[in-house]
């Protein structure tokens, strides 16, 4: 497809802007959901059966406690994701509010990777006219 150099210059902008954006909004929002995870979700589920002792030392200090709120996170937006822990229902123990910023994390995340990554196949592709 071919493109004059300021509609390449804007869509480049558009997909970087999106990029940047979605990382400087993604990244500190997974450490506030990190330090803040509910104390009650953490006595409850994160011990065994449901996490094995190996996983619990190691998911209890950063930066691999970042992995400990994805799980959570996903468990609780999509509770079918759960087929190996049995924590289905640990999002009845979260505040609504812990659930509001965990929606806008994945939300925000999975839209920064909807527009970006098409949008960088979209440009590698595009010839420029002038």
């Amino acid at each position: 497809m071919e493109l004059s150099q300021e509609t390449f210059d804007f869509l480049a902008s558009c997909v970087f802007i999106t990029a940047f954006f979605g990382f400087l909004t993604v990244a500190p929002l997974w450490l506030i959901l990190t330090f803040l995870t509910p104390k009650k979700v953490l006595e409850n589920y994160f011990k065994e059966p449901y996490f094995q002792s190996n996983e619990i030392d190691l998911m209890s200090s950063f930066p691999i406690s970042l992995l400990r709120t994805g799980i959570f996170g996903w468990v609780t937006l999509i509770p079918s994701l759960d087929t190996k822990r049995g924590i289905r229902d640990c999002h009845k123990l979260m505040p609504k509010w812990y659930k509001l910023l965990i929606f806008l994390w994945c939300l925000i995340g999975i839209l920064t990777f909807i527009i970006t990554v098409p949008g960088l196949i979209f440009l590698s592709n595009v010839t420029i006219v002038n």
